[in-house]
């Protein structure tokens, strides 16, 4: 275990950069307490959040299995992964011990999938892999009946139906 300032001492030496004060608040934080980092496209706001995580870890205060870093898109989710794993080689060249094990990086689609894998009555469900695919489903579900013709009101039924259950 090392304490916060020898780990922002690693940061810096290992990147060659000097942190700043706000940046050293964020990496001192207990990992437990809500911090918000707003600042404009390429200020380093996932730099920082990558040396927040790996600070709770080298601290002890946080195991890295039971960290989750949630973004929107998957290049992000990529992103942020290789970053991390550039980080933890940074510090090994000085020696520093980082686990093996290292924290999820996820988009949130991924992770609401697997939790919805994990609830037995979803486990087997299909999921529909492309707008087109979705569009098709939909139009069948309503236009389609056991009935060989189908009324424009049963139709408009079928639709107002699926918008209540969908937002529901």
């Amino acid at each position: 275990m090392y304490n916060i300032d020898e780990i922002i001492e690693f940061f810096e030496i290992s990147n060659g950069i000097a942190l700043s004060d706000e940046q050293k608040v964020i990496i001192k934080a207990p990992s437990d307490s809500a911090y918000l980092i707003n600042a404009a496209a390429g200020a380093g706001k996932t730099t920082l959040q990558i040396m927040k995580m790996i600070s709770s870890i080298l601290s002890g205060e946080s195991d890295p299995e039971t960290m989750l870093a949630i973004t929107f898109s998957s290049q992000a989710q990529s992103d942020m992964s290789e970053r991390y794993d550039q980080y933890v080689e940074k510090l090994k060249t000085l020696g520093v011990y980082v686990p093996v094990e290292k924290p999820t990086f996820s988009t949130f689609h991924a992770f609401f999938y697997r939790i919805l894998r994990q609830l037995p009555q979803y486990a087997t469900m299909s999921v529909l892999s492309s707008y087109k695919q979705y569009t098709i489903q939909l139009s069948k579900s309503i236009t389609h009946s056991n009935d060989a013709v189908i009324s424009k009101s049963d139709i408009l039924e079928r639709i107002f139906n699926i918008y209540q259950y969908l937002i529901n």
